[in-house]
């Protein structure tokens, strides 16, 4: 019985040093670069609203802009889709009813309540004192809240889980990754950079849809880039190679490699649509144990490409 109790505590002690550890044990250095579909004009990011006689583009200074939420929330649905069917093969597992059972509410934000919430409660309620003890003496909790949250995953279901997002986002290799409550995501875009863009026009005539008829001043213009090539940079702290954050990355760029990707508005109007380049798609994997000095270190963060190993996607 002991020996049962003394693999569990150290399974989760395993589990939340790989999660929370300040130390900057690995870094994945990421670069996606993005073209447009065949069969679309670019993309369109604009400023303006419906009614306006130009829709403009979104700019910084003459430069057209690329929010990182734009991407980011792209990657973060691409994520989702993967990280569930990963887990969907290990239903038995905590981390599978908390991820499978993650999702975005109306006017509540990030939740996991929409996939089988008994399996989650049951989860959680097996989780014992002496359990969320060793979770908050690693950060997972406060230390003076252990008893208030073993209170509520045993009191009203609804109740507790709402009190507890920040705790069971952790358990969610989707928020592990892309960010959730009360969790910073492993996963950071840096930079977004275009090459080559290009600002065209699309003419469009607004109908008023309770009419059926063409509106008053309807006719607008909506503008469009044409992008040589879309480099989004990003980086990921701590994803190591045995970690499902990292099956997660590589099988959500994977996905992009088959589907490409759509940004901004009018995809009905064939603007949005992007496929990945995969020749000039970049992922390095760094471990910096092999740094033993700082000239060492400084070198490894300069030259990725020279002492990190790239990952085949």
């Amino acid at each position: 019985m002991l020996r049962m109790v003394s693999s569990v505590l150290q399974h989760y002690l395993n589990f939340v040093n790989s999660v929370l550890s300040p130390t900057l044990k690995s870094l994945i250095t990421g670069r996606l670069v993005f073209v447009k579909d065949d069969h679309s004009r670019g993309f369109s990011i604009a400023t303006g609203k419906r009614g306006e006689v130009t829709i403009e583009v979104m700019r910084v200074g003459n430069r057209v802009y690329i929010p990182i939420s734009s991407v980011k929330g792209v990657l973060r649905r691409f994520g989702e889709v993967v990280a569930k069917s990963m887990v969907s093969m290990n239903m038995d597992s905590i981390e599978a009813s908390i991820t499978l059972a993650h999702c975005e509410l109306e006017g509540e934000g990030l939740r996991h309540v929409c996939y089988n919430v008994t399996k989650v409660v049951s989860d959680l309620q097996s989780l014992s004192t002496r359990d969320l003890e060793v979770l908050a003496l690693k950060g997972f909790i406060p230390r003076d809240k252990v008893v208030e949250v073993s209170e509520l995953l045993k009191g009203d279901v609804v109740v507790g889980l709402r009190h507890l997002e920040s705790f069971i986002s952790q358990f969610c290799i989707i928020c592990r990754l892309f960010g959730g409550p009360g969790i910073a995501g492993k996963l950071r875009i840096v930079n977004i950079t275009l090459d080559n863009a290009k600002v065209g026009g699309l003419t469009h005539i607004a109908i008023d849809r309770d009419r059926r008829v063409v509106s008053e001043g309807a006719l607008y213009m909506e503008e469009f880039v044409e992008p040589g090539k879309i480099a989004v940079e990003f980086i990921a702290r701590n994803v190591e190679l045995n970690m499902p954050e990292y099956t997660l990355l590589l099988k959500t760029v994977g996905l992009l490699k088959e589907v490409g990707i759509a940004i901004g508005h009018s995809k009905s109007r064939g603007l949005g649509w992007l496929n990945l380049d995969e020749r000039e798609t970049k992922l390095i994997y760094i471990d910096f144990n092999q740094a033993t000095t700082p000239k060492q270190l400084i070198e490894i963060l300069t030259k990725p490409e020279l002492y990190g190993k790239e990952i085949i996607i």
